[in-house]
């Protein structure tokens, strides 16, 4: 099937990028709240990825992301 076939794609609801306001917010409020909260805390919470997580953290609110478990 070549990319011009025209089929279901259950990810197509997804947003390109889980960079927006709304998710930034909700991170940020979550850090805010708790300084040591764990990146699959925060996943559970908002529902990205850890690279997601992390792309927010150090481009949008500056701070630090270590994904070692």
């Amino acid at each position: 099937m070549g990319h011009g076939d025209l089929e279901y794609d259950p990810r197509s609801w997804w947003p390109s990028t889980a960079q927006n306001v709304e998710t930034v917010g909700k991170v940020h409020s979550l850090v805010d709240g708790d300084c040591y909260m764990t990146l699959r805390l925060i996943e559970d919470q908002v529902l990205i990825n850890k690279q997601g997580i992390c792309q927010i953290l150090e481009e949008d609110l500056h701070a630090l992301c270590s994904t070692q478990s």
